[in-house]
């Protein structure tokens, strides 16, 4: 009886957190700028080093919540779900595919329309973040919002996984890409960071192996156990998504906001991050319209392709680029607005279900056949 209770709590937290995401990461990045020195802990202080014959690096709290994130977000998928997701296998090649593409049209857009207007610093460290948030993975939060409006949790679930499965591969790809559009120096950095064998290790170990070894644990374990400790996975991912928001935003915001704010630098950085995040939602939109997808499919699409997985791309940003923090600036930016989005976009999709399943019983009543209603 008392474990029903506490699941049923549990599960009343994390609908909360979620339907309140945006404010609940607003809160930690405020809590970074006036109590810093938890997170800069955090931040700086080594818990684990790791050492191979192709480098090394060490593990701090952040990247610990990172790979309990991505390890949790598997455990609580839907077989039957899962099942299908061979079925969409093009569309979702085509959604990655379509985001590494907006994101890359973004830059150009930026550097050949702004790169006169805009400092070379802070242009440069706008591409570098596009590049970041175009290489991570989609976030595991993406599954819920698409559940919540009813969508295609499959096409939500194959992107999820195969994102961040192919994020140690593709990473390096997509910043030796964009590191042809910066100029010598950040060209370099971002070119020494694919080659570096730390980072090698870092995408390996932080964010392949949580999820590969959380595969293995869903296929072992009773899945009647997992699904009474799904609330609590559910929680347990929002509290270690807040602390590595705060732990990193620790780092940066302090500096930004309180000791020498830069009206220009924070202007530019949250226009260009929030203009990205509507973007990214956009692409969703506008592929499920080109190849003629259903309601359902368009809803995931739209979620799959807005909600990033800003805890690796804080880490990676603070691993890669500790230095340019405007780098992290429009990750924050980016993480605050993208769950604004999300909540306004779930109102317009479930308006669009509606609508379709009004024009089909018209269609079912009018002709008097078995018209299908989804």
């Amino acid at each position: 009886m008392h474990s029903i209770t506490l699941n049923k709590n549990l599960s009343r937290i994390g609908n909360f957190v979620q339907a309140y995401m945006s404010l609940f990461i607003f809160g930690a990045y405020l809590l970074s700028v006036f109590v810093p020195q938890i997170g800069i802990y955090f931040t700086k202080t080594d818990l684990v080093d790791i050492h191979t014959e192709a480098g090394g690096f060490a593990l701090n709290v952040p990247m610990i919540s990172l790979s309990i994130i991505l390890f949790n977000a598997v455990l609580c998928i839907k077989m039957n779900e899962l099942k299908k997701v061979n079925t969409y296998l093009p569309i979702i090649f085509l959604a990655l595919s379509a985001n590494f593409l907006m994101a890359l049209a973004y830059m150009l857009f930026i550097r050949h329309f702004f790169g006169s207007v805009l400092s070379v610093e802070i242009l440069q460290h706008v591409i570098i973040a596009i590049a970041i948030l175009s290489a991570v993975p989609i976030a595991g939060t993406a599954s819920a919002w698409t559940q919540s409006v009813k969508g295609n949790v499959s096409i939500t679930l194959g992107m999820i996984l195969l994102s961040t499965i192919m994020c140690p591969f593709y990473t390096p790809i997509i910043f030796k890409i964009f590191s042809g559009f910066t100029n010598s120096v950040f060209s370099e950095k971002l070119l020494n960071l694919t080659a570096n064998g730390n980072t090698n290790i870092f995408l390996m170990l932080v964010i392949f192996a949580p999820v590969l070894f959380g595969l293995i644990t869903y296929a072992v374990i009773n899945k009647k156990l997992l699904k009474k400790l799904c609330p609590l996975i559910k929680v347990t991912n929002q509290t270690c998504l807040l602390v590595l928001c705060y732990s990193n935003a620790s780092v940066v915001l302090p500096d930004k906001i309180l000791g020498n704010p830069n009206i220009y630098d924070l202007s530019v950085t949250f226009t260009f991050a929030t203009i990205f995040t509507f973007l990214t939602f956009m692409v969703g939109w506008v592929l499920s319209r080109l190849i003629h997808l259903t309601v359902r499919d368009e809803m995931s699409l739209m979620f799959s392709e807005g909600l990033k997985n800003i805890g690796a791309a804080m880490v990676l940003a603070s691993f890669g680029f500790p230095e340019y923090k405007n780098v992290t600036l429009f990750i924050i930016f980016f993480a605050l607005t993208q769950q604004l989005v999300a909540s306004y976009v779930k109102p317009f999709e479930l308006f669009l279900l509606e609508k379709k399943h009004k024009r089909q019983l018209a269609a079912y009543c009018n002709k008097g056949t078995g018209a299908s209603l989804e």
